[in-house]
């Protein structure tokens, strides 16, 4: 990844940062009226939109940080010395994520003995690799190696999250069930306050005509 390629990847991680804390503010203002949708669209947006949970892994391996600016938070790279690994490493590790964490794995329908088998294997098998191709991936000090368990630990983790999704087909429940209700959910603005108001003898309002 040249400069300019690097900068893109910047820019566009800090717009998502952004849209994501407005989204989240959109939601906690209406968190008293459709929590039930809310969850239902957090669900979603994880299960169907994995480039969410990618871009925080790769936020992780790149060891972005926060800065203050006049117009917000921005993400900015650390210096050269501080990185833990090169384009080579980055793009190794998430070509390697991007084949686990898919809407087709967490929509899948697993035992848990199949995710604890598969997940042991990737734990294995990801950390031969990366011990095996950690001086070519750029972790080429003491200092940089040191991060090694923590890095295993977490990539695999993430695998982990997205295989128990999928024990006993739970995701794909938990998306057919938002589908059907949903589709039962008559259209436009379904919050109707007197619907929730309880009988009181002192209100005529929650009186009802016999």
């Amino acid at each position: 990844m040249n400069e300019e390629e690097r900068q893109q990847f910047l820019n566009q991680h800090n717009r998502i940062m952004e849209s994501n804390k407005n989204q989240i503010q959109a939601q906690q203002a209406l968190s008293m009226f459709q929590s039930s949708d809310e969850d239902r669209n957090n669900l979603m947006q994880e299960i169907l939109n994995p480039e969410r949970i990618l871009s925080r892994a790769e936020t992780y391996l790149r060891q972005l940080r926060p800065k203050k600016t006049e117009n917000g938070i921005i993400f900015v790279e650390p210096p050269e010395d501080e990185k833990l690994f090169n384009e080579m490493g980055i793009h190794g590790i998430m070509n390697i994520l991007s084949l686990y964490i898919t809407p087709n794995i967490i929509l899948s329908n697993y035992t848990e003995d199949e995710v604890r088998v598969i997940v042991n294997n990737f734990g294995i098998e990801f950390s031969d690799l990366l011990h095996n191709e950690m001086e070519n991936w750029g972790m080429d000090t003491r200092k940089k190696q040191h991060h090694y368990n923590m890095i295993c630990e977490n990539i695999t983790n993430q695998v982990d999250a997205a295989y128990h999704r999928a024990i006993g087909g739970k995701a794909l429940e938990a998306v057919n069930k938002s589908l059907i209700v949903t589709q039962s959910e008559p259209l436009g603005n379904t919050f109707n306050p007197i619907k929730h108001q309880k009988f009181n003898v002192l209100n005529p309002k929650t009186w009802k005509n016999i």
